[in-house]
């Protein structure tokens, strides 16, 4: 079924978020992505929501706590919306494969800055940091693993080296967000659904 054209923006609605950590947030996801987070300053972060330097430290303990929150929010909304949408898949591996990569694309592209944040400046993140995101990104890697081995145990799916598949599909939702804008010929929902069919052909 095709799902309903998703609400583009910079981030996520997350509940109990007030309006002024969210203007934060978003200054930051496109600083942060833009420039990359080494290269952007408190002053240019704050300047950027019209405040001064010193009030960061009202929303959050330091600038690399901020982008420790952006990674995370990112990384927990990424499994969240695979997890889902295996959980609706039905229990055929062809078609679960086609709506996790569906989900995995149409998730880097719904909110596609914060992808990039999440995907280019985790390794910016400290050791500690790593390791409270990493559960999260393990989670969401083991689903697709599990997918794709169910399939070639039932016969269904063909591939000699699965790892490298799940490299190669996991790659495109990845890529999509560096290159896909909404003014792009193709809608989010085509690059979505295209990408889900290319998935199948890798593992047939």
């Amino acid at each position: 079924m095709m799902a309903t054209a998703p609400d583009v923006s910079v981030l996520p609605v997350t509940e109990g978020m007030s309006d002024a950590r969210r203007r934060l947030l978003e200054a930051a996801v496109r600083l942060f992505g833009s420039r990359g987070f080494h290269a952007v300053s408190v002053k240019d972060l704050m300047t950027a929501i019209g405040q001064q330097p010193g009030a960061l430290y009202f929303h959050v303990a330091s600038k690399q706590d901020l982008l420790m929150e952006l990674v995370d929010l990112g990384t927990r909304y990424h499994r969240t919306q695979v997890r889902r949408a295996l959980l609706e898949s039905g229990t055929e591996p062809a078609d679960q494969l086609r709506a996790i990569v569906a989900a995995h694309v149409r998730a880097h592209l719904t909110h596609r800055d914060l992808a990039r944040v999440t995907i280019r400046e985790r390794r910016s993140l400290t050791d500690d940091q790593q390791l409270r995101v990493a559960d999260a990104h393990q989670e969401t890697a083991q689903i697709f693993q599990d997918v794709v081995e169910r399939g070639i145990d039932h016969g269904v799916f063909h591939v000699a080296k699965p790892a490298l598949a799940i490299r190669a599909i996991g790659s495109m939702g990845v890529r999509a967000c560096e290159w896909w804008t909404p003014d792009d010929p193709h809608s989010l929902e085509e690059v979505a659904e295209e990408c889900a069919g290319f998935a199948l052909k890798i593992v047939a």
